[in-house]
């Protein structure tokens, strides 16, 4: 019931102008303050979002599939009826995923990408390697946080491989729609 709850709230057009908002504010504000190291034009900011939304939709999609086998015996799902719970499931899967990670993107993503630039590092190696360590701290502090209430954290450190997997996912694909270099040219020194 929670989860319904959830996903209606993300799926009500209030929350989705909400969150275009806080998506096009922080990229245009984080771009506009690093102008001088990468100029990244709105277009390319575009791109890079539709690159990150095309990894949602893979990511959703590969969250919600169960086979036609496993559905009617698990799930008893009928055989007629498997297309459209599979429909569902990855719609359920979508709205959340898109949603936080593309405001991820624009909090944390965006301001280090132009921070890498800046530093001469703006290329996929770098800002996968930095979306690899966000990863980590992201797992690590979460971790952290359920040992601190008494649980356990066996099923956060299992979590590593997916989440780390997806984030790579989705900063690769956000690179590409970005144009961003497959390695920067570094200018010799006189």
């Amino acid at each position: 019931m929670g989860i319904d709850f959830l996903f209606g709230m993300l799926t009500y057009p209030l929350t989705l102008l909400v969150w275009l908002a806080l998506l096009l504010g922080c990229s245009f504000c984080a771009c506009d303050r690093h102008r001088d190291a990468m100029p990244m034009r709105p277009v390319r900011l575009f791109g890079g979002y539709l690159g990150a939304v095309a990894a949602c939709v893979a990511c959703a999609a590969a969250d919600a599939y169960v086979t036609p086998q496993e559905a009617a015996q698990v799930w008893h799902v009928p055989p007629d009826k498997y297309w459209t719970a599979m429909l569902q499931e990855f719609l359920f899967a979508l709205a959340p995923v898109t949603i936080f990670s593309t405001a991820g993107i624009a909090l944390v993503g965006v301001p280090v990408i132009l921070r890498l630039a800046r530093a001469g590092r703006g290329s996929i190696a770098w800002v996968l390697l930095a979306s690899l360590a966000i990863s980590l701290l992201g797992v690590a502090l979460l971790g952290g946080a359920i040992f601190s209430m008494g649980g356990h954290t066996r099923g956060v450190l299992r979590a590593v491989l997916p989440v780390a997997g997806a984030h790579a996912l989705m900063a690769f694909c956000f690179c590409l729609g970005a144009g961003l270099p497959w390695s920067v040219q570094y200018k010799s020194v006189p």
